[in-house]
């Protein structure tokens, strides 16, 4: 895993959440310089990345539709994913996204997306398997099971999984 994309970056490692709004609403402009200054840096390492011998690399984590918006999305992370994909296939590489929680909101952005995989996607009532897979067609999905699923029994669990491929089954599955 490469690390969080700049803009996630800001909110989770350098602000925290509420810090994070209270800036993106006073003060913008800084906001966004300090984006600037990261993607910059950010290029440097993809270049790093492209040369390495690694040939799948997950990008970006704990991408939540909640937290970062469609717009945002828009903006500043898909610009971000795409250029890292693009470095990435051009050597040959397999390019991931962590997508947590609805991933609803974000669905045409993750389709725009040039990442080969979903990965950590965990099906909603709004948006199951088979939706995802309707609506991200060329990627892979790993889906990722819920944390309370995993205190459950291995029976239960079981059936946790075979309702979500049964539900994700389609021409191709």
């Amino acid at each position: 895993r490469l690390g969080y994309t700049p803009m996630h970056q800001i909110m989770h490692d350098f602000m925290g959440l509420e810090t994070f709004a209270e800036e993106w609403s006073h003060r913008r402009e800084e906001v966004l310089a300090l984006y600037k200054a990261l993607v910059g840096n950010r290029k440097r390492q993809f270049v790093v990345v492209a040369n390495s011998p690694a040939t799948v690399i997950t990008y970006g984590g704990h991408l939540n539709a909640q937290e970062v918006g469609e717009d945002r999305f828009s903006r500043y992370y898909l610009p971000a994913y795409n250029e890292f994909a693009d470095l990435m296939h051009a050597t040959g590489k397999l390019v991931g996204m962590h997508v947590s929680g609805d991933a609803r909101p974000l669905s045409d952005g993750l389709a725009r997306s040039h990442a080969d995989y979903i990965e950590g996607f965990r099906p909603t009532p709004e948006l199951g398997l088979l939706d995802a897979r309707k609506a991200w067609p060329d990627k892979a999905i790993w889906v990722e099971m819920p944390p309370d699923v995993h205190q459950r029994s291995l029976e239960d669990r079981a059936t946790w999984i075979g309702n979500v491929l049964n539900k994700g089954r389609g021409k191709r599955f």
